[in-house]
């Protein structure tokens, strides 16, 4: 049996199907447009809040997808395991000087980390404080067991690249001073070249010449990783030149320089061989350290409980009791 197709007489039976089809389209492209319009517009509410506060909130202390796993059986070589390629390894550094201390050293007192040896009391315990720490009662941190707190002087934005001074700076310090803490202080950078990191040292000099400065003054760089930064492609070598020209401005000005980074940073992001004749601060946030090389204050928890502060603060062990230190070098009796 043969049939006659009439295709207009099809046409117009199908239109209202397409215009059907079309309005469902045209009502799915508007929906998806205002999620997009709706996500973009709450990022640029996000970005456009108080620097100061976004500075460290969005910085590496928690290495994301990245687990170091040092092993002793090939010497030549340190292995880490990372998430996305298993175990990878990068070779050792024969001239940069390996990490001295041993697990079985550590000891939690009072809800503090210290390290013996032949069960001698080998290091100092302290804090890092900013303006996330809000008002602190110097007094009650020193009776809770501190002897050293290294201050936030002042930070630079991860977007405008301006720097500021710490607004509580002054408070901390003197506070801290006052109840016979030794004081040390660090930067927050986020230079992205020789000249900038030279500025953030003389603006931080600037600010402590007036205090005594027991403790080292460091450097920070922080990678940024939720949110788009000017920092972003940072190479190793300008991260390196701009740390070493913050660690020389500070060593002229008769400080004592040092260098703060986590286990990845400093691996990946620096070139430890130019770094080695600078103190290190290691932030690790784990019973006992991974990291190869060494260190000489250890930075080792971020939710620490003092007495005194309210809220969480960052909890450090010092192996060098730079206080002491300074007071033989300019003749103080203890």
């Amino acid at each position: 049996m043969m049939y006659n197709i009439n295709l207009k007489d099809l046409f117009n039976r199908i239109k209202p199907i397409i215009a059907i089809i079309t309005i469902v389209l045209l009502i799915a492209t508007i929906i998806v447009l205002s999620v997009l319009l709706a996500k973009s517009e709450q990022k640029s509410v996000q970005t456009a809040t108080n620097v100061e506060e976004t500075t460290e909130t969005t910085t590496f202390y928690e290495e994301p997808d990245f687990e170091l796993l040092f092993n002793t059986d090939d010497d030549a070589k340190v292995f880490f395991h990372d998430f996305s390629l298993g175990e990878v390894w990068i070779p050792l550094l024969k001239d940069v000087p390996l990490s001295p201390y041993k697990d079985e050293n550590y000891k939690m007192v009072n809800g503090l980390k210290h390290y013996y040896e032949d069960d001698e009391l080998k290091s100092i315990a302290g804090i890092d404080v900013s303006i996330h720490q809000g008002d602190i009662n110097w007094e009650k941190v020193k009776a809770a067991g501190i002897d050293f707190a290294m201050i936030r002087v002042g930070y630079t934005g991860y977007q405008t690249g301006e720097s500021y001074i710490d607004s509580n700076f002054k408070k901390n310090i003197e506070g801290a001073l006052n109840a016979g803490l030794d004081v040390g202080a660090y930067f927050f950078s986020q230079a992205i070249n020789v000249e900038e990191a030279i500025r953030e040292a003389e603006l931080m000099l600037d600010a402590i010449k007036d205090y005594k400065i027991t403790y080292p003054v460091v450097y920070d760089w922080e990678v940024i990783y939720d949110d788009e930064a000017r920092t972003d492609g940072m190479s190793v070598n300008m991260l390196t030149n701009a740390t070493i020209a913050f660690c020389e401005t500070v060593k002229s000005a008769g400080y004592t320089p040092m260098v703060y980074a986590n286990r990845k940073q400093a691996y990946l992001k620096l070139d430890l061989s130019r770094l080695k004749d600078y103190d290190f601060w290691l932030a690790e946030y784990n019973p006992t350290t991974s990291y190869t090389y060494n260190y000489q204050i250890w930075q080792y928890s971020s939710t620490g409980r003092i007495d005194g502060i309210k809220g969480d603060v960052d909890l450090n062990i010092s192996f060098i009791d730079y206080g002491e230190r300074y007071r033989k070098a300019h003749g103080e009796a203890n």
